[in-house]
């Protein structure tokens, strides 16, 4: 999932050659930055689930 703001957006994946776990991914027009990576997918997820529940009111809290 790719979360954009005009030519900019934010996403959490794993790209082939760039590790094994997902990573954070800044886009910036035509590229894309690394500016992070999880150590498990489950981290990941949990990341994703927080960085909803900050950007979207009717979303649901993260379960711990």
């Amino acid at each position: 999932m790719i979360y954009k703001r005009g030519d900019f957006g934010v996403s959490v994946s794993q790209v082939d050659g760039f590790g094994k776990n997902p990573s954070l991914w800044v886009h910036d027009k035509n590229s894309m930055i690394k500016v992070a990576s999880f150590g498990s997918e489950e981290k990941a997820k949990m990341f994703m689930s927080y960085l909803e529940w900050m950007l979207f009111q009717n979303a649901e809290p993260p379960k711990e």
